[in-house]
């Protein structure tokens, strides 16, 4: 009796089958809670690289195109007005190169006038100094035949002849000296309208309003136009500093050519000079903010110049 009891309590009861099949629910449904788990943890996982990476890579690459799409177009852009620029320099050059061969032509022809109006009055100055040696001898001889007559009357008939023929020498050469006065007074008539349109000339060339000055006004202003693009492109390029200094040599230029204009071209280049100084205060403050500062003086200044 003892001995079946021991056999029972050390033999292990063998499991039912409803507890094997709780057992087997329970390891199904933590197995589907561990996968469960798995996909919520990967899928928080994808969404926290989506969003930090991804999406910020994406807009970042469409922002980089972005950019360069604008900065080609700006380059093609100052490209174009470069070569406008350095077209409309080319004429201005020429231009001027050909008023400064008129010029010197002009010039030529001033000294060579001065030269035969000073030859033509060494001659007159020869030919009225002969007819002075001239007179000066007959009213000599005139004294001698007065001084003779008074000396021999016996010869006051011949006398008298011989002052006849000198009187009538003399009215020869009185009329010679009129004539010669005459075309003395004919010459400098020439010579004060020759001096008048000299004058005139040198005024219409070289005059403040001349043409030498309104070439150099036109050259000025295209100087500073490409100061100014050169002040663009070093912007673009993120050189703030070229860009300043190129800034402040078109400012200068500006200044100096609203110093020298009248009415309204003289407000409208002191307006560019307005706004070249507000895109220098942009420029050393917030240079990003300068863009829309040099747009504006760009056109202002480009209008003068057409």
């Amino acid at each position: 009796m003892a001995t079946a009891q021991r056999q029972m309590v050390a033999s292990p009861q063998t499991p039912s089958f409803l507890g094997r099949l709780v057992r087997a629910f329970v390891k199904l449904v933590l197995t589907v809670v561990a996968v469960m788990l798995g996909v919520v943890l990967g899928l928080v996982l994808y969404w926290g690289i989506y969003t930090t990476i991804i999406l910020p890579l994406q807009s970042n690459t469409q922002a980089i195109a972005t950019l360069d799409r604008a900065l080609q177009a700006e380059r093609d852009n100052v490209t174009r007005e470069f070569t406008r620029r350095d077209a409309r320099l080319a004429e201005v050059e020429t231009s001027l190169v050909n008023q400064q061969a008129r010029i010197d032509q002009l010039a030529g022809e001033m000294q060579t006038t001065q030269k035969d109006l000073v030859a033509l009055e060494e001659q007159l100055t020869a030919e009225l100094s002969q007819v002075q040696e001239s007179l000066e001898q007959l009213q000599s001889r005139v004294a001698t035949l007065r001084r003779e007559a008074e000396r021999t009357q016996g010869h006051v008939r011949n006398l008298q002849a011989d002052l006849a023929r000198v009187e009538a020498d003399l009215a020869d050469l009185g009329e010679q000296v009129e004539s010669l006065q005459a075309v003395l007074d004919q010459h400098a008539v020439e010579l004060n309208a020759m001096s008048s349109d000299i004058a005139d000339l040198q005024q219409a060339v070289l005059a403040p309003g001349g043409q030498v000055a309104r070439l150099q006004h036109t050259a000025q202003l295209l100087q500073a136009e490409a100061n100014l693009l050169n002040a663009q492109r070093e912007f673009l390029h993120r050189n703030f500093g070229l860009a300043t200094e190129y800034l402040e040599r078109t400012r200068n230029t500006v200044a100096l050519l609203a110093d020298q204009a009248e009415g309204e071209e003289r407000e409208q280049l002191a307006s560019v000079v307005t706004l070249l100084d507000e895109a220098l205060d942009m420029l050393e403050t917030d240079p990003f903010a300068a863009a829309g500062a040099l747009d504006a003086a760009w056109r202002a200044l480009d209008a003068l110049a057409r």
